[in-house]
């Protein structure tokens, strides 16, 4: 705009809401008929009041990219003291502050969640240990219920199925007691055998 000519959509009372349809893309031909403002003064306000936004290099680490965002605060706050307008401008730098703040703060959560399993299982912390843990004994399960399964991978399976009961030592007691009586494990195994035949 020229020196000490003030932007007639920054001096509306549409202002705000003309930036937010610009960054959310919205035509000029749809802001004009709701704000009911021109579409020439619209794209003067877009072309000569919006600065386009800069992309972080994907290079740049977080203290770099806060340090930036807090420059061009600065910056937007001095162009806003000199033209006297300027609200919008600094709400969309803060909230690209707070973002990158946010993500500095939660920087070791955002790491670990990027974090590669090690090949050493020592090297688990104990969220890695216990996902690992779960997709062994879900790996486990699933293997001890095939029709194929050795002896000791349904035991591995049993092992897996008693942790999860409340009763499991209870189930142990009469296993055991199932095992040492004989007569009591043929009747179970006549159970079992005429079970599956139905």
């Amino acid at each position: 705009m020229s020196r000490g000519k003030k932007c007639s959509v920054c001096a509306s009372e549409h202002a705000l809401q003309v930036n937010a349809l610009l960054a959310a893309e919205v035509s000029l031909k749809e802001i004009a008929a709701q704000t009911h403002l021109s579409p020439y003064a619209l794209s003067r306000h877009k072309r000569n009041c919006i600065a386009a936004p800069v992309v972080a290099d994907a290079g740049d680490d977080l203290e770099s990219q806060v340090q930036k965002w807090l420059d061009r605060c600065d910056d937007q706050y001095l162009a806003a003291q000199a033209t006297g307008d300027g609200r919008s401008a600094i709400q969309a730098l803060t909230a690209g502050v707070r973002g990158v703040q946010y993500a500095l703060r939660n920087r070791q959560a955002l790491e670990d969640a990027q974090r590669e399993l090690p090949d050493d299982a020592q090297l688990y912390d104990s969220a890695e240990a216990e996902k690992f843990r779960s997709f062994l004994d879900h790996m486990i399960a699933d293997a001890s219920e095939t029709s194929y399964a050795s002896d000791q991978a349904r035991l591995a399976g049993l092992d897996l199925a008693l942790e999860k009961r409340a009763d499991a030592a209870e189930v142990l007691r009469l296993l055991q007691k199932l095992l040492k009586d004989e007569a009591m494990l043929k009747a179970v195994q006549g159970l079992v055998t005429s079970e599956v035949a139905i």
